[in-house]
């Protein structure tokens, strides 16, 4: 009994199937935002996301941001993240960088809600207190899992 159970989650994971009345999120997701850091500097960010695994409403994946700053620079920033959507289509989520990599931020947390065609919602840096306003929605252009830098 417990192979079986064991077998029905690793197949449901791997096919992405969502169960409970919640979204499937799994796949390819595109989007932009708009940071405001604790200087008051504004940030535009492009954002490619990949949500590799759920089962019910949690789900797992990757994402790359550009952050374009007003100097001209762009910062490159890869995180993975963990979240939860309910049946409400409220979605929680936090990122942080990979082991390893220079932590910018160390952890970010995500409240948004899926409205049907994207999520959007704010993203908040705990450490410094920078806060975030993203979009996603589905892009069957982004090619999962993403391509790392």
């Amino acid at each position: 009994m417990r192979y079986l159970a064991t077998s029905l989650i690793t197949g449901l994971l791997a096919s992405g199937v969502a169960l409970a009345g919640v979204p499937d999120l799994t796949g390819g997701w595109s989007g932009a935002g708009t940071s405001i850091l604790p200087d008051g500097t504004l940030v535009e960010s492009t954002l490619t996301l990949c949500i590799d695994q759920q089962s019910e409403g949690l789900f797992a994946g990757v994402a790359l941001s550009y952050n374009y700053y007003p100097d001209g620079t762009v910062g490159e920033q890869l995180v993975f993240g963990t979240g939860y959507i309910d049946r409400n289509k409220t979605v929680t989520a936090a990122f942080s960088p990979p082991p390893g990599m220079v932590p910018f931020p160390l952890l970010a947390l995500f409240d948004g809600k899926w409205t049907g065609n994207g999520i959007a919602g704010v993203v908040r840096d705990p450490s410094d207190g920078g806060t975030s306003a993203i979009w996603f929605s589905p892009d069957p252009d982004v090619d999962c899992p993403l391509e790392l830098p």
